[in-house]
């Protein structure tokens, strides 16, 4: 049965050619066809859900050739842009050119592994690695491929699972050897994958709100609520969630299969993109977004949205006051503060936010 899992709103709607998103903080990148960045601020990251357009720069690709992807990576303070088959450095506070890394031409995709400062890059049929030391990156491997990556994503500091054109691998990042074959791609052969855990504060959250909550919540909502407690398989660092054609499988980090044959993600059509937002998934297809439990699989929410391009996650945070009814007592009385994540989704002349509905009003629902 489906419920109002997302609030949806309009961020901008006279965009031209939109191409990436990123977010950091209470503001939002829009990437554009002709190497424009737009910057859009919100006057508060936790609750309002108004941006204006705080700034244009018409060439932050340099080139002016269309801005590909956009990561954020607030721990080396810095924007990673993908243009004109380029990794580009910025800095994050000013936005300003650093460098372009000669050595990612033809570079198609990148990930990252934040807390170890790995860069992984995808160019032609090689992996090239990089370890940033708070200063500058350094080479740090090279890693052969049979074909052209089509994505990458790190699993851990030690693997990736790279998805090819027909099929998803495993690979060791020091001998680039292939540990294990995943699953094909399926006649689409468009590969789709993403990280499933989450965030490191929700069950802890979710622990202390039953504690306060005891007396006033019926025993069906307590039921509910303490498959939070039980979510050992979302803890870091997670499962992986690939695509094949209309159904997404899961795969735990060491590349076995991390639930039944039976429990899989059924989309209406091929994803085009994936994304968490715990409790939920979130995904784009050529004629909808598509938001799915991470827990039962069944489809939460489908809203009508013709051609997205681009899917990104950004977590906020907002406190609920948990109040005991059966005693007015102060003591009764506590804050618990629940990671809502915000989801951002465009088109190529718009872009949209969505807004997750407090937990608490989707417990009958869930």
């Amino acid at each position: 049965m489906s419920h109002t899992a997302f609030e949806i709103t309009t961020v901008a709607s006279k965009c031209k050619n939109v191409q990436s998103l990123a977010c950091w903080k209470n503001y939002l990148m829009v990437g554009c066809s002709d190497g424009t960045l737009h910057l859009y601020q919100t006057a508060n990251a936790n609750n309002s859900t108004e941006y204006n357009l705080m700034r244009t720069i018409p060439k932050f690709s340099r080139q002016k050739k269309a801005i590909v992807q956009l990561q954020v990576v607030e721990k080396w303070s810095m924007l990673l842009c993908l243009s004109d088959s380029y990794v580009c450095l910025h800095d994050l506070a000013s936005f300003n050119f650093i460098k372009k890394m000669r050595t990612t031409k033809y570079c198609n995709t990148f990930c990252i592994h934040e807390d170890e400062g790995m860069l992984c890059c995808s160019v032609n049929k090689q992996l090239i690695i990089f370890k940033w030391d708070g200063h500058q990156f350094l080479d740090y491997n090279e890693l052969d491929l049979p074909s052209n990556a089509k994505t990458i994503s790190f699993l851990g500091p030690t693997r990736l699972c790279v998805g090819f054109r027909r099929e998803y691998d495993l690979l060791d990042v020091e001998t680039g050897d292939i540990l294990r074959e995943l699953v094909r791609t399926g006649k689409s052969e468009k590969p789709v994958l993403t990280t499933v855990k989450a965030p490191e504060s929700w069950l802890p959250i979710y622990n202390q709100s039953n504690n306060n909550n005891n007396n006033d919540i019926n025993n069906n909502n307590n039921d509910r609520r303490s498959t939070y407690k039980k979510n050992n398989r979302y803890a870091a660092p997670g499962e992986l969630l690939v695509s094949k054609d209309s159904w997404g499988i899961f795969f735990g980090q060491d590349g076995n299969a991390s639930r039944n044959t039976s429990e899989f993600v059924q989309w209406t059509n091929c994803p085009i993109s994936c994304m968490t937002a715990f409790p939920y998934l979130v995904s784009i297809t050529p004629d909808a977004i598509e938001v799915h439990h991470i827990g039962t699989l069944r489809c939460a929410q489908l809203l009508t949205m013709n051609n997205a391009n681009c899917l990104i996650c950004s977590p906020a945070t907002r406190t609920i006051n948990n109040n005991n009814n059966n005693n007015n007592n102060s003591t009764s009385q506590s804050n618990v503060s629940v990671p809502l994540p915000r989801v951002f989704v465009s088109t190529s002349n718009s872009v949209h936010m969505l807004t997750m509905t407090p937990i608490d009003d989707q417990l009958n629902a869930l």
